[in-house]
């Protein structure tokens, strides 16, 4: 073990597109349509207000059509999953003060069976085709597992963890789950049976949370053995059909007062790698790695006076968006957002982008006031030169950013 009323809707809601799951064929719906599974409440208690004492109800919705309730009246959902081929649901319910899974098809909205279940609280539930997963605590509030048979509701597999803080995380083929702490505790197990799988090879204390790679049958976490805290390497784990483990060296980082944090890239072949720490409160420099799983090759970021951190990737993996943020501020006025190529391993400064729109605006505004009305040809002629500015300096790899947007990905952070 390595140390049809008003509906209010509710936050939860899972979409399904079809061009991935079929839906049956028995709704008549094309391979393009979409589906909507969603939790709501209605007004229960005929107050007519929205509130905890009206019970959430789990809908489904497809190609904008009316929703359908999916549970009973009496029901009261808490989590939910769906199965990859849309044919079952099951979802989880609070008769009282116990819990009970309810299986259902979809297609008929008939119970398959409804199980009760022996736990304290519910965290979360999976279905797949061979088991559905319950994962919540104990009646001694310890993290545990909970395997049932997906035709009959009997117990395949449990397991109950011995530490408190233990988080667990099933991969989305439903093969294995990983269960670890952020003391530095680790096990990966082979599903539906919870068989622990063997990893002695990785030694060392876990520094970030293990991360599933977006496709394939692997993991990324980065360790540091017991005897020499202040190193740190990366392990690849693929738990194909025989489990191995690829071990790449990272940077030397002072272990006090740290956090650490790695994350995929979107399609899986690089890992974008930090260590952020501070000196009385305040953040020091970091530098930013990105490691190339296939080649072992290390490329680093740094800039002398921000922390940086990854947020985006383009559709091919090669360029990565990242921002920068000065030691000395807090401001969000002073990030810095740049694009860093992994082919030519060079990185160019978006911000001046951003500041050319906010002049073209505020040059807008005084345009207008003096009584200079067209404004749009203007605009165009300042872009054209902008952009031929650019592309003499080298930055041809920009247009990307115009058919792939950034998105916000904050990055898991474990602190020891």
């Amino acid at each position: 073990m390595l140390n049809k009323q008003t509906i209010q809707l509710g936050l939860c809601a899972l979409l399904l597109f079809c061009g991935l799951f079929p839906v049956a064929s028995t709704r008549g719906q094309s391979q393009n349509s979409t589906s909507v599974f969603f939790m709501g409440r209605q007004d229960d208690d005929g107050n007519n207000k929205i509130n905890g004492n009206d019970r959430s109800r789990l809908f489904f919705s497809t190609d904008r059509s009316p929703a359908v309730q999916i549970s009973d009246d009496q029901e009261n959902v808490l989590q939910f999953a769906v199965l990859a081929d849309k044919t079952r649901v099951a979802y989880i319910i609070r008769p009282g003060n116990t819990y009970a899974v309810v299986v259902k098809d979809i297609t008929t909205n008939a119970i398959v069976y409804q199980k009760p279940l022996n736990l304290s609280t519910t965290r979360r539930i999976q279905i797949f085709s061979n088991a559905v997963w319950v994962i919540g605590t104990d009646r001694n509030d310890r993290p545990t597992i909970l395997g049932l048979d997906p035709q009959t509701g009997a117990t395949i597999a449990q397991h109950t963890m011995r530490l408190g803080d233990t988080q667990i995380y099933i991969h989305n083929s439903g093969k294995w789950a990983l269960a670890y702490n952020l003391n530095g505790a680790m096990d990966v197990y082979s599903l539906p049976a919870l068989n622990t799988i063997d990893l002695t090879n990785l030694n060392g204390y876990v520094l970030t949370p293990p991360q599933w790679a977006p496709s394939g049958d692997q993991f990324q976490i980065i360790l540091s053995p017991e005897n020499k805290r202040d190193d740190h390497y990366l392990a690849v784990v693929n738990l194909g059909d025989q489990p191995t483990a690829t071990a790449i060296d990272l940077p030397d980082y002072p272990s006090e007062n740290v956090s650490y944090s790695a994350l995929w890239s979107d399609h899986g072949r690089y890992v974008v790698y930090a260590a952020t720490s501070t000196n009385n409160g305040k953040p020091l420099p970091s530098m930013l790695i990105i490691v190339d799983t296939v080649t072992q090759k290390l490329r680093s970021v740094f800039r002398p006076d921000m922390t940086l951190t990854g947020l985006s990737w383009s559709a091919d993996d090669k360029q990565v968006l990242i921002v920068g943020q000065p030691t000395t501020t807090s401001s969000t006025d002073s990030y810095t957002f740049m694009v860093y190529d992994t082919t030519t391993e060079k990185s160019f400064d978006l911000t001046s982008i951003g500041r050319l729109e906010d002049a073209l605006a505020n040059m807008n505004k005084d345009m207008k006031t003096a009584g200079l009305k067209d404004t749009k040809r203007l605009n165009i002629l300042i872009r054209k030169v902008a952009a031929e500015e650019a592309l003499g300096r080298g930055e041809r790899q920009a247009s990307y950013l115009s058919r792939s947007p950034a998105s916000w990905r904050p990055p898991a952070r474990a602190q020891r």
